[in-house]
């Protein structure tokens, strides 16, 4: 975990958050007021042109499907590959990461967001359970109800107060979902990649 600030720290506490949604908002995330709920999840932009085939991939997909890259990957989630759990799952932000902000440049440049749609995954056949992962006072895991999901993705402006503050360019550590099934991916199907131009024609899933 990283050494962060007492005023991060309260942004990031679970309960407080979930109490916090639960009060009238003044920056609400329209995604969960218009459309159906979503998290986001982040490619590289060197690698996404996998993303159609592969989908999104766990740690431990990431090794077998890119074999030649597994020191890369071991190296980057030596936490969550240690974890039965973890490497199993795929990371997403209840937010997305904002690209206004000193701090978030470089992650925006380096990396596509993909819309991960809650009521597809519910929908298909794959038994996936949710986690929230990183979160300070319930380490490491508290499973999470879709409830919880959407509240969690409802306070924007929280969220974006953690980004403004987060020390780590890459926001490993950062308070997020971690999402669990036995194959450990999620098809393409389920998703959106928002950086692709041809996306924008189409209605959000």
């Amino acid at each position: 975990m990283i050494d962060l600030t007492d005023k991060v720290k309260k942004f990031g506490k679970l309960n407080l958050i979930l109490k916090q949604s639960n009060q009238k908002q003044d920056n609400i995330n329209i995604d969960h007021i218009i459309l159906k709920p979503s998290v986001y999840s982040y490619i590289r932009k060197d690698a996404i042109d996998s993303f159609p085939k592969y989908g999104l991939l766990s740690p431990i997909q990431l090794i077998r499907h890119f074999p030649d890259h597994k020191e890369y990957f071991y190296n980057l989630y030596k936490r969550e590959l240690d974890c039965p759990i973890l490497k199993k799952c795929i990371f997403a932000f209840f937010a997305r990461v904002p690209i206004d902000l000193p701090n978030t440049k470089d992650f925006i440049e380096e990396n596509s967001p993909i819309r991960i749609s809650l009521y597809k995954l519910k929908k298909s056949d794959i038994k996936y359970i949710f986690y929230g992962y990183n979160f300070p006072e319930s380490m490491p895991l508290t499973k999470l109800s879709e409830d919880d999901i959407n509240k969690l993705g409802a306070v924007e402006d929280v969220w974006y107060k953690y980004f403004q503050q987060s020390e780590d360019k890459h926001f490993r550590d950062f308070p997020q979902l971690a999402i669990y099934s036995e194959e450990g991916i999620i098809p393409s199907f389920v998703c959106r990649n928002l950086s692709d131009p041809r996306e924008f024609k189409k209605d959000y899933v």
